[in-house]
């Protein structure tokens, strides 16, 4: 009898260990994320003064132009790094493909933000 318990507990605990194991990965993802957000919200209040006089010094550029050109430099940087590491490693296959999703998810997020001015037109 002690035997049919220790091999039933031999089954359970590693169990138990992989399930809590897999709860702590969500928790922690769900943590990244929304640190994530809330470090993007905190920017974008810190980065709004400085578009703002941005918008200012220049006739040319409007708030929301200035705002769209700032962030859209920042975002840059990262897939510049990126590309250039993998150029580096000699993964050209990598970097190009990089370069390619980077341009289908601007793409695909400059007709979001076309489609929501739209939008927003209807209805002011």
């Amino acid at each position: 009898m002690g035997k049919a318990l220790s091999s039933a507990g031999g089954e359970i605990i590693p169990e138990l260990i992989k399930m809590t194991s897999e709860r702590q990965k969500k928790i922690k993802n769900v943590t990244t994320i929304v640190g994530g957000m809330a470090t993007i919200m905190g920017l974008s209040v810190l980065l709004d003064k400085g578009v703002t006089d941005m918008a200012k010094s220049t006739e040319l550029l409007g708030k929301g132009a200035a705002g769209f050109f700032i962030m859209s430099f920042f975002s840059s940087i990262g897939e510049y790094l990126a590309t250039k590491k993998f150029f580096e490693r000699g993964e050209d296959k990598d970097a190009m493909k990089n370069i390619a999703d980077s341009n289908a998810i601007n793409v695909g997020l400059a007709k979001g933000a076309v489609a929501s001015s739209a939008v927003r037109g209807l209805f002011v």
